[in-house]
């Protein structure tokens, strides 16, 4: 009976011991350096505000680098879904409302901010331009 209750005890110390051991969700949902900018099926893009970065600062054109963070569904967990994504350098031309995804395999592309055009590539581009835009300046860009 006293090898039972030993057994017993040292296993449950072990399991309680691998229990805390496991990592703690990395979730950004409710981290105030973040912002949700976007939904897409099982994910969900979160803007880092701490990563934003004002390169190019001559009214009324602006450039501006941001991370962005992809999440999951708990359904479908990955292992990137603790790292921030891709940077993205965004041109702003204030005057005319036009914003540019900076470089990539593309070179400079043109973001549609018209209200009625959703869809970019990648999909989170034109809600983390205008994220961006508000969080460092205070107002919309469009």
């Amino acid at each position: 009976m006293k090898t039972l209750c030993k057994l017993l005890l040292v296993t449950m110390v072990v399991w309680l011991g691998a229990l805390s051991l496991t990592p703690v969700e990395a979730s950004v949902a409710n981290d105030p350096g973040y912002v949700r900018i976007y939904r897409q099926g099982a994910s969900t893009f979160y803007l880092n505000k701490r990563s934003i970065a004002i390169e190019n600062y001559n009214p009324p054109y602006y450039r501006l680098s941001v991370t962005t963070r992809t999440e999951y569904d708990p359904i479908m967990r990955f292992s990137e879904e603790t790292k921030d994504g891709a940077r993205m350098v965004f041109d702003y031309d204030y005057d005319n409302k036009t914003i540019s995804l900076v470089g990539g395999r593309r070179g400079n592309r043109p973001i549609d901010v018209s209200r009625g055009e959703d869809w970019q590539y990648p999909a989170e581009a034109k809600a983390a331009a205008l994220a961006a835009f508000r969080v460092v300046y205070g107002i919309p860009f469009y």
